[in-house]
């Protein structure tokens, strides 16, 4: 059988492995994530619920004052009940 330092050194092993198997899964994630999105990130202006003038949405309706009519929407726009 195996001493008690030669079982240390198989966990250490395993343990180093592991993380190097985490590092290149989290390299390779962060690449293709940067080469979908060209590498730019960009946020838009958000509108206030506030406004006195009802905005266009981006399908072209106007927008809801409050947001307790679009979560009453809510479910008829994801095809819920």
């Amino acid at each position: 059988m195996y001493s008690n330092g030669e079982k240390m050194e198989r966990k250490e092993l395993l343990v180093v492995v592991l993380v190097a198997v985490l590092l290149v899964t989290t390299a390779i994630q962060t690449a293709s994530l940067l080469g979908m999105g060209g590498g730019s990130i960009t946020a838009s202006k958000s509108v206030s619920a506030e406004s006195s003038a009802p905005q266009q949405s981006a399908a072209g309706s106007p927008a809801q004052k409050t947001s307790s009519a679009n979560l009453n929407d809510l479910p008829g726009m994801v095809g819920g009940c």
